[in-house]
């Protein structure tokens, strides 16, 4: 009489425990680099959209009121607010023939301490007589 083999063995079971356990460490893996990844873009748009609002602030005043203290006062108010870990704004004005150029940087740091890429956005400011003008 030929004996019938029932059921599961113990090293089939071991393999797909292994198996198991490799697909859901790759799942984990995944998971949380998406979710470093989020955080990163986040910080790059809230920096951005910082560096916007500064050089909004910037393009409003006068082109008299333009001076490169005054950039620096609406620096330090952005700066104040540390929406970014460990964040640095510096704003800088190069006066030229033609207009004003308004260069803001801002450099942050991740959770873990890194330095990230800085945002930069610059701008022209154009007196407007000078722009009407033929």
């Amino acid at each position: 009489m030929k004996l019938r083999r029932r059921g599961v063995m113990l090293f089939e079971l071991g393999v797909a425990a292994v198996v198991i356990g490799g697909l859901m460490s790759l799942v984990a893996y995944v998971l949380v680099q998406g979710a470093s990844w989020r955080r990163e873009s986040q910080a790059r748009v809230l920096a951005a959209e910082q560096a916007s609002n500064l050089l909004d602030r910037c393009v409003s005043l006068q082109r008299a009121e333009l001076t490169q203290e005054k950039l620096d006062e609406l620096a330090r108010g952005i700066q104040d607010e540390q929406l970014l870990n460990d964040e640095s704004v510096t704003a800088k004005l190069r006066d030229d023939a033609d207009g004003k150029r308004i260069a803001v940087e801002i450099r942050w740091k991740s959770p873990l301490g890194d330095d990230q890429r800085p945002m930069r956005l610059a701008t022209w400011v154009y007196d407007t007589k000078e722009a009407n003008s033929p």
